[in-house]
């Protein structure tokens, strides 16, 4: 029986001190991967990250030339991750070739769907190219616009927010200079679109480029955000400082007009143990007293709670807020961001 070629590579970039050792997973027929993961320990999200990066590794050890990778794919390499957490391959050939599967993976209790390799007809915006662990990609700004024009709304959207919040090496301590070189990056990327090959797509993609924003820590958030700008007739703010009784806070999204704020507690906020999860609920107690005593309404959002919502409601996702005498409640009436889907 022949031994089945196994691709290791460092994309993972994996610290020595939580290095473990390769999980070999098998991607393709006649090609496996050795992922740097332990299937006990690693949170699922890391194995699908994980294994989406190993895709496109192998991909290319099975290609007899060099591939191009685009959109999507280029963005992922360059750690720029989307909502969609199983994306496809994307590919350029300058003639169309047939979609081919690659099958799902099993690392532990994890497992990671099917997905596809496509090609692309559409060529880069530009010839620039980069090499990102020995792969080589159009430049990320070219994949955004080509994601902006071509994906969902919604995947777009998060894309061009993470992206942003990448490039412009945002600080929620630094918002003034963040913010500024976040202004810089959209002006260049609007730009760019106006050469783009297709006009598929082309004022939808204008419309995205002008609403995505910076302040998004993760794709949760950023897709949190998609939403609230659908429904809400209010101007809505990312990372707003606050300042209550000498302390200081930094709220995820702020809706001002109505006094709302919306925090995104991801994992993340939580800790790694039981002292550090009770810590963070002594600090979420003392910052929603604060808040509300200066007048404002908190809405707290968890991951489950609001795949829950977004898998129920989509687009007409309903985000309410009921306390005293008070109550508001915007349902899916979508307007700009919304109308994006429409635009062609």
């Amino acid at each position: 029986m022949n031994q089945v070629p196994v691709v290791v590579t460092d994309i993972f970039q994996t610290p020595k001190s939580q290095a473990y050792s390769p999980v070999t997973v098998r991607i393709m027929r006649g090609i496996a991967a050795a992922l740097p993961l332990h299937p006990d320990k690693s949170t699922p999200w890391e194995i699908w990250n994980a294994v989406a990066l190993a895709r496109i590794h192998v991909v290319s050890a099975s290609l007899q030339h060099q591939a191009l990778y685009v959109g999507r794919s280029c963005l992922l390499l360059n750690g720029i991750q989307g909502w969609s957490a199983n994306p496809k391959i994307t590919i350029y050939r300058p003639t169309r070739r047939s979609t081919s599967r690659l099958p799902a993976c099993s690392i532990g209790s994890t497992t990671v769907p099917e997905t596809c390799v496509t090609c692309s007809t559409i060529p880069p915006l530009s010839e620039e190219r980069r090499r990102t662990n020995g792969l080589e990609t159009e430049h990320p700004y070219d994949a955004l616009i080509r994601c902006v024009q071509q994906e969902e709304p919604l995947e777009a959207f998060v894309l061009g927010c993470m992206a942003l919040h990448q490039w412009s090496n945002f600080s929620m301590f630094e918002q003034m200079e963040s913010r500024e070189r976040a202004e810089e990056i959209r002006v260049a990327l609007l730009k760019r679109l106006e050469h783009s090959p297709t006009k598929r797509g082309l004022r939808r993609a204008r419309a995205i480029l002008h609403a995505i924003d910076p302040g998004c820590e993760n794709p949760a958030e950023a897709a949190l955000l998609w939403l609230v700008r659908s429904i809400s007739p209010f101007p809505s703010l990312t990372q707003v400082h606050i300042e209550v009784r000498g302390r200081h806070y930094y709220a995820d999204i702020v809706i001002a007009d109505l006094r709302i704020i919306i925090e995104f507690d991801g994992i993340g906020k939580l800790g790694d143990n039981q002292s550090d999860l009770a810590r963070a609920k002594r600090e979420w107690i003392r910052r929603d007293e604060d808040l509300r005593d200066a007048g404002w309404n908190i809405v707290r959002s968890s991951p489950v709670e609001w795949c829950n919502r977004f898998v129920s409601f989509g687009v007409g996702y309903a985000l309410s807020w009921s306390g005293g005498s008070s109550c508001w409640v915007g349902w899916g009436v979508s307007r700009d961001l919304v109308r994006m889907s429409r635009l062609r």
